[in-house]
C-alpha cells in the first residue's frame, strides 16, 4: 500500500471547525470590550457634565445681585424651597443628550441668619443621559464664608 501524504477530509474540517470556535471567541471579545469602552465614555460624560453644572452653579450662586453688594447666595434662602430647580442645563453632542438638573435640598443656618459665615445651602446634583437611561446624583453642599 501507498501512503498517502496530506489532509483528510475528517482532519479538514475538525480542523476549520476548531479554528471557528476560536476565532467565535476572539470576536465575541472584542465586541465586548468595545461596548464597555463606550458605556466607560459615556459615563465620563456624564461626570463631565455633573462637574460643568456644579461649577456654573457655584459661580452663579456667588455672584453679586443686581441691586448690589448681597450675593446670590443670600437671596436664595427667600427666593427658593426644598425641591425647587435652581439649575438645569442639557449638552447635545455625538448623538445623545446629556444633562444635569440642580435641586435645593435643605438649608443650615449659622446664628439664625443666611449670611452668617458657615451658612450652608444643600443641593442635590442629578446627571442623566437619555441613550444608556442611566442617572447619577450626588449632593452638593456650598458653605458662605466671610
Amino acid at each position: 500500500m501507498k501512503k498517502k501524504k496530506g489532509f483528510t477530509l475528517i482532519e479538514l474540517i475538525v480542523s476549520v471547525l476548531i479554528f471557528s470556535i476560536a476565532m467565535t471567541g476572539i470576536v465575541m471579545f472584542s465586541a465586548m470590550n468595545s461596548r464597555s469602552v463606550i458605556q466607560s465614555e459615556r459615563k465620563a460624560r456624564m461626570a463631565v457634565e455633573g462637574e460643568k453644572a456644579f461649577e456654573e452653579l457655584r459661580a452663579m450662586i456667588m455672584e453679586e445681585t443686581p441691586s448690589g453688594g448681597q450675593l446670590v447666595f443670600d437671596t436664595v434662602w427667600v427666593t427658593y424651597s426644598k425641591g425647587d430647580t435652581i439649575y438645569q442645563t442639557v449638552d447635545t453632542t455625538k448623538g445623545m443628550i446629556t444633562g444635569s438638573v440642580v435641586l435645593l435640598d435643605s438649608f443650615e443656618f449659622k446664628e439664625d441668619n443666611s449670611v452668617a459665615s458657615g451658612s450652608r445651602i444643600k443641593f442635590l446634583l442629578i446627571t442623566y443621559n437619555n441613550l444608556d437611561n442611566c442617572i447619577d446624583s450626588s449632593f452638593i453642599t456650598i458653605s458662605r464664608h466671610r
